[in-house]
């Protein structure tokens, strides 16, 4: 494949992955450098988890709870699921 980088030296395309690589990482390399990638199987998701909305704005070290659900594709509920649920703190500053 060839590619043409901006005035940046920056560049971009695709390409399809050939069927017969294995899954596991894998190296992209160009003459001047290279990066690895992990080649992993794509597995479609079978449920979907719906939070309910927050209500509210949350101070630090406040403690809250989260309300979800796991519903499956086939509209069923998710029966003795285990679930982890991560905060990540966004601090914005006003302008």
């Amino acid at each position: 494949m060839e590619l043409t980088s901006n005035e940046f030296g920056s560049f971009s395309g695709s390409f399809v992955i050939p069927p017969d690589i294995p899954t596991g990482r894998t190296v992209i390399s160009t003459q001047y450098g290279s990066i690895i990638i992990n080649i992993e199987e794509y597995k479609r998701p079978t449920f979907a988890v719906i939070h309910d909305p927050v209500e509210k704005a949350f101070a630090v070290n406040e403690n809250i709870t989260v309300t979800s659900n796991a519903i499956s594709y086939s509209v069923n509920p998710v029966s003795f699921g285990t679930a982890i649920h991560r905060g990540k703190r966004i601090i914005c500053f006003p302008l």
